[in-house]
């Protein structure tokens, strides 16, 4: 007990009260014992503007919650943020309370000051359970925007919460392609944040656009680019409509993108997409290349630097190339780097006629004048320094004309006889001499495919066979990448070779011929017995895996007629040849590896995926899945970490002809589930998929009852509820299914279809002769109701003109479809076919005491007003739980058809009293209803003055300043001032001269009769 003396509302300097104190800490007992006192004020506010209950929800829990809302505690009470005690327990996460003030009726559209919904919040803190009751729950809205129009799913992207974003996209109503006030989808959140989990879920919605734009032009792979979040990237180019044509507003691609940034990773893996050009250009004319020179990016530069494709001296718009860039921007290792590359000018000038040696100068970075000073230089030197020889058939052999004609990788070497190349070697100096790619004149012997030059060269004392270039590449690998057998055959019988030596990526020249569908030079490279076929590289990649990658059939059939050839050896991510086959799509090597008698079709890689699952579940591959499925070791019900069998999803991402071979199966199982506990076709009803369905349906062992963890839905649950009228048809056409299952919300399948106003479904239902059309949800509610209270009136007339509809049936809180019905105009007709029906019951109340009169009146639904009124046995003076009847409501509200029509019954009691003495006149003075007050009073039966505690109509309308209402009373010949204990001393001026006329005229009346008398 709180003490008599006690000022439970004293604050201290914080501002803060005991009730707010017990409140946060969650002592529930202290709290009720506050609440019990009359002096405490239950919503008495902080200087922040929040309240106990406000606390009590960040902080108490739910019992302190309830013991303030049962005290009553407001819940429209917000604090100077705009944060209410929903928000409060959403943003900590506290579900029980979130569910106790969902269900006591908070506002679940109410934002903050800058607009945040509390959905929004669950999606920005994480917190799951707060968010799945928040997204259960009808008045949700999924796509509610802050100010920067950001939505609950952009957030939960942004801050990598995956199982809330996979959450709101199995929602139906959630829009996962809006964009906030800068273009950003909740894609591009993810994709910058780098959450790969949250953008793969997003890209398995069937509606996400994957190349949508912000207003910069951005799109979600040129910020996972941008920002060297491969993971994502490759997420985003595994969708099918995903493009890098794309450009941004100056002009930048997603490649262009990386190499500002300088991510070699993400650079490496677009330039294997066949849509990237390596050469493409922004808008200021500038390449990738340019811009890993610009910003110093000599690891980028030496990635670009290996194609043979690219083009080093691309100009921008103002004449400068790459090297120009690096020598501007003072990038001395960029600068190195690009002078490796023979390709290169040096000497090109820009439009103003300035070399990158002249920029170098102009900017005063020193150590690049001096490094390209150097290079020009020695370039000129290697140009003067002829062999001594006087002929001019040997002047054709100096090292500058050894540059000219070796400078390009996969030009044939042209000499004019074997001798020219035995007298440069007699001569000494050549052997070794290698130019800025880092290649001797061996090399490039070697790879142009000279084997009578390449013979006299290995004759010479001491030279390297197995030296290397910039790349690490040998010459063995130069003859097996250019495809020349013969010379492969002369380095194999050197003693020195290194048969297995690797370059830079750990490829040997076995791999390098794989790589580049060499099939002649694999051919001499398989015949060398100490050539190690199953060698992996620094990704795990063998010959094999690298060939069944690029889709090689002849180079893969090949390497698979080895002997020692591991068939299932596993590259990075864990995938054998044939997994990296079928993620291809290289149909042709996947089936000659399915053949291998040696192959595990059935070996998953790290995420847990076979080849089946991939080919007939991801892809929709049909000719490998028919391949795979003829396999007698197939696991045709395998599942992958998340339980999803090849058949589950083939049918959730809607590959029917894959669908159709995995039913032929004699082993499969049509009725396994995931780990979310659904099917096959619980997911092709979820998602629409018409003909999966049909194509499930044609097993008999299919059971279309089983329900999913997911608030126990059914297939036919699931189809009501995401919109799918003609599969709930095609279900409800099957005999042996359950319409009238509910879920664990004891929604049924025809509550679905009535919510999402679909009457397609709702007729198939109503077509099942065992359909329960009266089943009552979580609230109450019939699907007549539903549909009533929806504004559905098209379904509810469907529902009424059953039979066996139930039109009494009531909620939670007592209501029937009757009163929903008189609620608003549109439900005329409705409420019209139901007062038709003899079993209707006319006058009911809800927990307020409230009848369908009641509620019309209220409303000011005249007509149907009119037409309860009308009908007989409805009980015109029902009063509901503030003891107030229907022309008391309607008077006050001033609805005067309706008082017209109640004061045509006569047997109405006119002058019935609330209990604050008012009768319908009274209450229609206080409220300032002029038409209404004309037309009571001028009723015969209307008494003027009636009360039974002083207040009679003219206090009422005196009291509220109802000036227009108080002339009409006095003006009534039978309205009497005294009763009313009417002072004109303390009436407005106005009304004082309306007072004193009326007494004046009234005295004069009596002394007329007085005379009268007297004569």
């Amino acid at each position: 007990m709180v003490h008599p003396d006690t000022e439970p509302d004293l604050a201290n300097g914080a501002g803060e009260t005991a009730l707010m104190k017990a409140a946060v800490y969650g002592h529930e007992d202290v709290v009720r014992q506050l609440v019990g006192s009359y002096r405490t004020t239950v919503d008495k506010r902080h200087p922040d503007g929040s309240t106990a209950l406000l606390w009590a929800a960040a902080g108490g829990g739910a019992k302190c919650v309830a013991a303030l809302l049962d005290a009553g505690a407001s819940l429209d009470t917000q604090d100077q943020d705009g944060m209410d005690a929903l928000m409060w327990a959403v943003s900590v996460g506290q579900a029980e309370a979130t569910e106790l003030l969902v269900a006591r009726g908070v506002d679940l559209a109410r934002r903050d000051k800058i607009g945040r919904s509390p959905l929004l919040m669950a999606s920005e803190t994480g917190h799951v359970e707060v968010a799945s009751a928040l997204v259960q729950h009808d008045a949700t809205d999924l796509n509610a925007r802050t100010k920067d129009r950001v939505t609950p799913l952009m957030r939960a992207a942004e801050h990598g919460h995956s199982a809330i974003v996979n959450m709101l996209c199995k929602c139906h109503e959630t829009d996962v392609n809006l964009q906030d006030n800068q273009g950003r989808s909740a894609l591009m959140f993810a994709a910058r944040a780098g959450h790969a989990d949250c953008a793969y879920i997003l890209l398995h919605h069937p509606s996400i656009k994957p190349d949508l734009a912000d207003l910069e032009g951005l799109t979600p792979a040129m910020m996972a680019a941008f920002t060297g979040h491969e993971d994502v990237l490759g997420a985003i180019l595994s969708h099918r409509k995903a493009s890098l044509r794309h450009r941004t507003r100056t002009g930048f691609t997603a490649l262009l993108m990386a190499a500002r940034s300088g991510q070699r990773s993400v650079i490496e893996r677009l330039l294997a997409h066949p849509e990237v050009d390596i050469n493409e250009s922004d808008g200021q004319g500038l390449t990738a290349l340019a811009w890993a020179a610009r910003n110093g990016s000599a690891h980028v530069v030496e990635l670009l630097q290996q194609y043979e494709l690219l083009q080093p001296d691309t100009a921008d718009a103002d004449g400068l190339t790459p090297l120009m860039w690096a020598a501007r921007c003072n990038q001395l290792l960029a600068v190195k780097t690009l002078l490796r590359d023979a390709r290169g000018d040096t000497e090109r000038k820009d439009a103003q006629g300035r070399t990158a040696l002249a920029w170098a100068k102009q900017l005063e970075n020193k150590e690049i004048e001096q490094l390209l000073t150097r290079y020009a230089q020695l370039t000129t030197e290697l140009s003067d320094d002829a062999v001594d020889d006087a002929s001019s058939d040997s002047s054709l052999h100096t090292p500058s004309r050894l540059h000219q004609r070796y400078s390009h990788p996969v030009s044939d070497m042209q000499v004019d006889n074997i001798g020219d190349v035995v007298k440069l070697l007699e001569n000494g100096p050549y052997v070794n001499w290698r130019q800025k790619t880092g290649k001797t004149s061996f090399a490039w012997a070697v790879a142009s495919g000279q084997p009578d030059v390449v013979k006299v060269f290995l004759l010479v004392p001491g030279l390297d066979v197995n030296e290397r270039d910039e790349q690490g590449h040998t010459p063995l690998m130069a003859a097996a990448r250019n495809g020349h057998p013969e010379v492969l055959r002369l380095l194999l019988s050197h003693e020195n070779v290194a048969y297995n030596a690797v370059d830079w990526r750990g490829r040997t020249a076995l791999m390098v011929a794989a790589e580049h569908g060499q099939i002649r030079a694999l051919a001499v490279l398989l015949r060398c017995s100490d050539i190690s076929v199953n060698q992996r590289d620094v990704h795990g990649h063998t010959a094999l895996t690298i060939a069944a990658a690029a889709g090689m059939v002849e180079v893969s059939s090949a390497l698979l007629r080895h002997p020692s050839v591991d068939v299932n050896v596993r590259a990075a991510g864990g995938c054998t040849a044939l997994m990296l086959a079928v993620r291809a799509g290289n149909n042709g090597v996947a089936e000659i590896l399915v053949s291998h008698k040696d192959t595990d079709v059935n070996m998953p890689d790290d995420e847990g995926d076979t080849p089946l699952l991939v080919a007939a579940g991801h892809q929709g591959a049909v000719e490998v899945s028919r391949r795979l499925l003829q396999h007698p070791r197939v696991g045709v019900n395998l599942r992958d970490p998340q339980g999803s069998t090849a058949l589950i999803l083939a049918a959730k991402n809607g590959h029917l002809e894959c669908a159709k071979l995995l039913m032929e199966h004699p082993l499969v199982d049509v009725n396994l589930r995931d780990d979310e506990e659904r099917t096959a076709l619980i997911y092709a009803s979820m998602l629409g998929r018409e003909d999966v369905v049909r194509l499930l349906f044609s097993h008999p062992d299919v059971d279309p009852n089983l329900t999913c963890r997911e608030n126990g839905y059914s297939s036919l649950l699931l189809a009501a509820r995401h919109d799918h009228p003609r599969i709930v048809e095609l279900l409800c056409a099957r005999r042996n299914v359950q319409v009238n299952k509910p879920d664990d919300f004891r929604t049924s399948a025809l509550m679905h279809a009535v919510r999402r106003h679909s009457r397609p479904a709702v007729e198939a239902l109503l077509d099942r002769p065992d359909i329960d059309i009266n089943l009552p949800d979580a609230e109450g509610k019939t699907p007549l109701i539903r549909a009533l209270a929806d504004g559905y009136y098209d379904l509810a007339m469907l529902l009424l003109a059953r039979t066996d509809v139930d039109v009494n049936a009531q909620t939670l809180e007592n209501k029937t479809a009757l009163m929903y019905a008189a609620t608003y105009p549109e439900g005329l007709p409705a409420l019209r076919l139901m007062l038709a029906n003899t079993a209707i019951e006319l006058n009911a109340a809800d927990e307020r005491s409230c009848t369908a009169l009641l509620h019309a009146c209220k409303s000011g639904n005249v007509e149907a007003a009119l037409a309860l009124v009308e009908t007989s046995g409805v009980d015109l003076e029902l009063r509901d739980d503030q003891g107030m009847t229907a022309l008391m409501w309607s008077s006050m509200l001033g609805f005067r058809v309706i008082v017209v029509a109640l004061l045509q019954v006569k047997s109405l009691e006119v002058n019935a009293l609330t209990p604050d003495g008012l009768s319908a006149l009274g209450l229609a003075c206080e409220a300032g209803q002029v038409d209404v007050v004309q037309q009571l009073a001028t009723h015969p039966a209307v008494d003027v003055n009636a009360t039974n505690s002083g207040r009679t109509p003219l206090v009422a309308a005196l009291e509220r300043a109802q000036h227009e209402c108080v002339r009409v009373l006095l003006q009534h010949p039978a309205h009497s001032l005294s009763r009313a204990g009417v002072r004109p001393p303390y009436l407005p001026p106005n009304l004082k001269a309306m007072v004193n006329l009326y007494r004046n005229n009234s005295q004069v009346v009596r002394r007329r009769r007085t005379c009268g008398h007297r004569q």
